[in-house]
């Protein structure tokens, strides 16, 4: 009988994921009637463990060395992979296992963990099977030479072990795990040596396997959106809640129906994922972005737990922005949670203590985006004009009187215009190598598709977009009309939603959407009045910008004829503009929920247009009463 002494091993600190599930005891039980009954074991007598002989050469693994039993490890279950080892090793059914018989053997190389399996993400474990002194080394020796007795590589000892008398019911103790991670396509190099130590008495009086293996196994990491992510409490009367949970994954779960989405790279196939939100708003008023690490359920979250004697991971987390915007929650250790009140980029992975983001390998990058809006422009004009709009000197012949932004015959006047500048930030959302793919043109319709618009009803819609990126336009409109003019005459120079309710003192026919993220003065049959473009920088006059930022432009003109004046009269037309930028966030397959977010501040859209005359029929004309075209409402 073959006998081996053992040396107490070193207590190890592990690194290696595993599950705390339990064998199920019926499989145990049926295992056990598979089994081949084992002989009856004579006297045994242990001799002296004989020294490493002189003149060992390392060897290659041979091709049966590493078995991959990912397939038996779906959630990385080590107890699982274990007892899978063991049912091998009572049946025999260890190929090549057996093989390695003799007294000592050396075997070095390279090992590369294979890819994962197919739609996982995840580290590879190691575990040796052996049932003899076996010590494993991370380094590498070389193969063409003799090797002094005792040399091993300089590397850290990843087992160390010694024994003997390690028969089938006590086998269970010959499965050791490495206190080793490996990404997939990750090289390690190791050297495994292995004592089969031979004893003189009852060589075949005993059920034993000799040999070493190594187990590969993978353990699946993921970071996707949990289904609560795209829940609307308020949808279903339901208050919002302090804390939304989930069970399973890095999900991001703080998002209003819907509060972003996951967004592929813009590099084909690459492993970084991205969530893409929209800062803290009214309309999207969760703090956090919490993500939540998957497979870490039960007793598993041991292994991502903070000081626990079991932890094996842990998070790692960036933001130049910010570095203290996300932390673990307090009350679960496989929450994490980042801060949206402020726009950022924050970066959030899953890895082996002591790694970082740049060692991780599952990561999610998390965008809060956000715009600051910029006007500038908007100088107006009030004039006199004749029939064909043509200015008049102020004691000339008019028809009417005009109030307008920039008067020339194109609208180029790029120091009259509205201009609007939309800053994107972070602006690496837009500029860096490893971004969300949001270029191109848009996929879901706009909130506002299908309604015509007030001004222009022979340009189509009022909110059209035509790319993911995209700046809009609100207005509302109200006609102060005391002195009764009528529906016809106003036809002439007012659209005709705006006097559908004429002759009224006020009116207000036209109001802002509801909707904070729908335009209704965005036609696309318009002259060009916005770039949405924030990958190019653009050098025209009128819409220029730079890589990163959105532009658009307006130059409004409103006018009231000298023929409706009666005296005293007055008259004026008000309208009130929010200039907005939203964002299209789909992540190709959702069907319900919302599709564009505003990415900006309302305030620093909104500005106004008002012409305000009164007639003095002394002159028979209408003169200025104040009109203004400036920032803000100051009429509601």
């Amino acid at each position: 009988m073959i006998k081996r002494q053992r040396i107490a091993p070193p207590k190890l600190i592990l690194l290696m994921h595993r599950h705390q599930i339990k064998l199920n005891l019926a499989a145990l039980a049926l295992l056990a009637l598979m089994t081949p009954p084992l002989p009856a074991a004579g006297p045994v007598e242990k001799q002296t463990m004989r020294n490493e002989p002189p003149g060992l050469t390392a060897e290659p693994f041979p091709k049966c060395f590493f078995k991959n039993v990912a397939d038996r490890s779906p959630t990385g279950d080590l107890d699982v992979v274990k007892a899978y080892a063991l049912a091998l090793a009572n049946t025999r059914a260890l190929q090549g296992h057996d093989s390695i018989h003799a007294e000592w053997r050396v075997f070095s190389g390279s090992y590369t963990a294979p890819p994962p399996p197919e739609g996982k993400t995840g580290m590879w474990g190691l575990a040796v099977f052996s049932d003899d002194g076996c010590t494993v080394v991370q380094g590498k020796l070389p193969t063409t030479v003799e090797l002094p007795p005792g040399m091993l590589p300089p590397g850290p000892r990843l087992l160390e072990k010694a024994g003997s008398g390690q028969t089938l019911e006590k086998i269970d103790q010959s499965f050791h795990e490495l206190p080793i991670l490996l990404n997939p396509g990750e090289t390690v190099d190791l050297t495994v040596k292995y004592s089969n130590t031979l004893y003189y008495k009852n060589p075949d009086d005993s059920a034993d396997i000799d040999g070493v293996t190594m187990f590969v196994f993978f353990m699946p990491i993921d970071i996707v959106p949990d289904e609560s992510m795209y829940d609307d409490p308020l949808n279903a009367g339901i208050a919002p809640p302090l804390f939304l949970s989930v069970a399973t994954d890095i999900t991001p779960l703080n998002v209003s129906n819907v509060r972003g989405d996951l967004i592929p790279s813009v590099i084909p196939n690459s492993p970084e994922k991205h969530f893409v939100t929209p800062q803290w708003t009214e309309e999207i008023y969760w703090d956090n972005v919490v993500l939540r690490a998957n497979d870490f359920v039960g007793s598993g979250k041991d292994l991502i737990t903070s000081g626990n004697p079991k932890q094996k991971f842990e998070w790692h987390f960036e933001c130049k922005e910010d570095s203290q915007a996300g932390k673990v929650s307090d009350e679960d250790p496989t929450i994490f949670n980042v801060d949206r009140k402020k726009w950022k980029h924050a970066k959030v992975s899953i890895g082996p203590k002591g790694g970082t983001w740049a060692t991780d390998t599952i990561k999610m990058h998390v965008w809060v985006v956000w715009t600051t809006c910029t006007p500038s422009g908007g100088v107006g004009e009030y004039y006199q004009a004749d029939a064909q709009g043509q200015k008049v000197p102020p004691n000339g012949n008019s028809v009417k009187a005009r109030w307008e932004v920039d008067t020339s015959a194109t609208k180029t006047d790029a120091t009259k215009l509205w201009k609007f500048t939309f800053k994107i930030e972070p602006k690496e959302i837009a500029i860096d190598p490893e971004r969300p793919k949001l270029d191109g043109q848009s996929r879901k319709p706009v909130p506002g598709k299908g309604k015509i618009h007030t001004i222009s009803p022979t340009t189509g819609d009022g909110d059209t977009a035509a790319l993911k990126w995209d700046v809009s336009r609100q207005y509302k409109v109200t006609v102060r009309n005391p002195g009764s003019i009528s529906k016809t005459d106003l036809l002439v120079s007012i659209p005709s939603e705006w006097a559908k309710n004429q002759p009224t003192a006020v009116d207000s026919p036209v109001g802002f959407p509801t909707d904070v993220v729908e335009g209704n003065d965005d036609s696309s049959s318009e002259y060009i009045d916005e770039d949405d473009n924030p990958y190019v920088a653009n050098s025209t006059a009128t819409l220029s910008h730079a890589e990163g930022e959105l532009t658009s432009i307006d130059g409004p003109r409103l006018g009231v004829f000298n023929s409706w004046g009666a005296t005293a009269q007055s008259y004026s037309c008000e309208i009130n503009f929010v200039e907005f930028a939203r964002l299209e966030l789909w992540n190709g397959t959702r069907a319900n929920g919302r599709f564009w977010f505003r990415i900006s501040d309302e305030t620093q859209g909104k500005w106004h247009h008002y012409l305000d005359a009164t007639y003095d029929a002394a002159q028979s004309k209408w003169l200025n009463n104040q009109s203004s075209a400036k920032t803000g409402h100051p009429k509601p």
